[in-house]
């Protein structure tokens, strides 16, 4: 493998899993740790190279138990489970757009693969960086409304919302296995749909 592509995946990976684990942090109200996000680091690069796209499901278990280790006692372990697929599916999702957009929208699709894969690995998680930080701003007020109702976090429709993003987590670890670019599509969709609704 080139250098500079392998160079490129590195700096991929840790910008999206600085995101990832800031978002949770953010929308959670947890304290950002850098011990903790750095064995949050080390388990995503593994998982990501042992099991590929469904190491994602490990980067949510990780998520869970950090926000049940701090915020047991003042939030719900639903809330506490939304949270860890929110940060993951929101920025798997804009992930996965804002490299079909480079794709399809610009001339990088013309450029040498170098650059292309700067694009996907380097630009990329610094436009997601940008709308994650006006996305929470966005959210905030309705995080804290959802944090002091302890009923809602119960509440049958709550679940039902936990169950739909745990369903855009299985439908966005599918995509590899189909090579349809209309499913990829629905998909992506879809998991901006359940992420932002509320």
């Amino acid at each position: 493998m080139n250098l500079l592509i392998l160079l490129h995946l590195v700096f991929g990976l840790l910008f999206l899993s600085i995101i990832k684990f800031t978002v949770f942090c953010a929308i959670s109200k947890t304290q950002w740790h850098i011990e903790y996000y750095l064995i949050f680091l080390v388990m995503t690069t593994l998982t990501a190279y042992i099991l590929g796209t469904f190491g994602h499901i490990v980067q949510v278990v990780l998520l869970i138990i950090l926000g049940f280790k701090f915020n047991r006692r003042t939030q719900s372990i639903h809330l506490i489970y939304f949270y860890g697929l929110y940060a993951v599916l929101s920025v798997s999702a804009f992930g996965t757009i804002i490299q079909s957009l480079g794709t399809f929208f610009s001339p990088i699709k013309f450029l040498s693969y170098n650059t292309t894969t700067m694009y996907e690995t380097i630009l990329s998680p610094v436009i997601i960086g940008i709308l994650q930080y006006f996305i929470i701003k966005l959210i905030a007020p309705n995080l804290t409304i959802i944090r002091k109702n302890q009923y809602f976090q119960k509440s049958n429709r709550f679940k039902f919302v936990n169950l739909l993003l745990s369903l855009s987590l299985l439908s966005y670890l599918l995509i590899p296995l189909f090579k349809n670019n209309a499913y990829k599509a629905t998909v992506n969709i879809f998991l901006l749909l359940v992420s932002f609704h509320y």
